[in-house]
């Protein structure tokens, strides 16, 4: 089994998990994309997907450069106004909607909030775009 603090394990083998594991995550995101499917689950693998392969990574193992994620403005806007239409923006159906399914719907705006505030913690966006977030938190 493989783990941080086996220094046993051959560091090829490592580093080609390592690669596996990248590229399957991004052909995966690959057919989300493709699918235009509105989906909060796409947005998770994402910023999970982020998480893991951000600068601090490199920190861990020098070999493993290539697979490190370095992020634009533009996609920091467009998973921004993704955030903003999943999380913070009311559709119609919403005042349709029963107790149940309101609380419902209101706890996968908050998971879905919480894991775009967790790439924060783990430095994969600006700390400064974080006051998006409280922007329209304090309104919603």
């Amino acid at each position: 089994m493989l783990n941080n603090h086996d220094d046993r394990e051959p560091l090829d083998v490592i580093e080609k998990l390592m690669w596996f594991l990248y590229m399957q995550v991004h052909w995966s995101l690959l057919h989300l994309v493709e699918s235009q499917a509105p989906n909060e689950k796409a947005l998770n693998c994402l910023c999970d997907a982020l998480i893991l392969f951000n600068e601090e990574l490199m920190t861990h193992c020098a070999s493993v450069r290539p697979l490190v994620t370095r992020i634009d403005n533009d996609f920091i806007s467009t998973i921004r106004s993704s955030v903003y239409e999943e999380v913070f923006t009311l559709t119609a159906e919403h005042d349709q909607l029963d107790q149940q399914q309101r609380a419902e719907l209101l706890h996968k705006k908050r998971t879905l909030l919480s894991q775009y505030c967790v790439t924060f913690h783990h430095g994969v966006f600006p700390i400064r775009d974080a006051t998006f977030v409280l922007q329209y938190y304090s309104k919603y």
